[in-house]
């Protein structure tokens, strides 16, 4: 079986005096999901939420959405992480809480020995802003030995180094990112960024051995660079409904469903053309819902 394992950070976005569900990883988990059931595959979120209300909410939602909470650790002295999100008309930023269950994240035996059979991974810097939860995650990689490996960089706040950046790529062979973090990733590792994209995407695949790089533009949709090619695409209309500035809720989410069809499309061997356009199909549909875990119309998953 197909196992997609999503490790690092879960927390609730607070938008507009709502708490939702989040953080990276678990909003892959619960788009990936929905996509890989469908391909007899599954995706097994690996994090830590704390002995609370919402922790206890994250377990039932797991649950309700079929997603395996196996993995999921309680943590009897830190709260579930939240991060307060602040929406401008076609962006948004976070505060993320500091010293939270998932900061805290533990190794077992039972995780490591889940990093052995995974076929992809998908891991960021967030999840790695604590020594703790950092040391944990790099085992966990280090255990995948055949598995594909998603860096998604989510630059947040000041919760990333150079170390953490440079071992995620060391780790990686795919790198996501957006065009606003491209910069600043190169800065951080003291590489020059092209006018030309493709140089720019060339060079982090020589730099660090990947095979592919997802660089998301929002409403402009999502390019790939390979070793072999380079291909873009904008968001895709889907049934009745055109994904566009009329018809864009929020972006809160919409780079994670972006991930969630690049490692199904890995897994699954598709080609680049194929997987870009899963890619950038549920990235267009969760931009147009509130929120960034919404259920995925089974016309949308159809036409993947």
């Amino acid at each position: 079986m197909l196992q997609l394992i999503a490790i690092g950070e879960i927390l609730f976005d607070q938008i507009d005096g709502k708490s939702i569900l989040g953080g990276a990883p678990l909003n892959l988990a619960l788009i990936a999901q929905q996509l890989l059931q469908r391909f007899d595959g599954k995706c097994i979120p690996v994090s830590r939420v704390g002995s609370d209300d919402l922790g206890n909410t994250v377990l039932q939602e797991l649950n309700f959405r079929n997603v395996c909470a196996d993995y999921i650790q309680v943590d009897p002295d830190h709260p579930t992480g939240t991060a307060v999100v602040t929406r401008t008309e076609m962006d948004h930023s976070f505060t993320i809480t500091e010293h939270v269950a998932w900061d805290f994240l533990a190794e077992s035996q039972a995780a490591i020995d889940l990093a052995g059979e995974a076929s992809a991974i998908c891991f960021g810097t967030l999840g790695q802003r604590s020594s703790t939860s950092r040391a944990t995650i790099d085992r966990f990689l280090t255990n995948a030995s055949n598995a594909a490996k998603l860096f998604d960089v989510n630059l947040r706040q000041h919760f990333y180094t150079p170390e953490i950046l440079q071992k995620g790529l060391k780790h990686a062979n795919i790198l996501k990112l957006n065009e606003e973090e491209l910069p600043t990733l190169a800065e951080s590792l003291g590489f020059s960024v092209s006018h030309d994209l493709h140089s720019s995407l060339q060079t982090l695949i020589d730099c660090f051995s990947l095979d592919l790089v997802a660089y998301t533009r929002g409403k402009e949709g999502t390019t790939l660079c390979s070793t072999e090619q380079l291909i873009s695409s904008p968001p895709p209309e889907f049934s009745d409904t055109p994904v566009s500035s009329s018809n864009f809720a929020d972006s809160v989410g919409a780079g994670d469903a972006c991930a969630a069809g690049i490692l199904t499309g890995t897994m699954l061997g598709w080609d680049l053309p194929r997987t870009l356009h899963a890619a950038n199909l549920l990235g267009a549909y969760v931009a147009s819902q509130a929120g960034a875990t919404p259920i995925i119309p089974e016309s949308i998953l159809e036409a993947i």
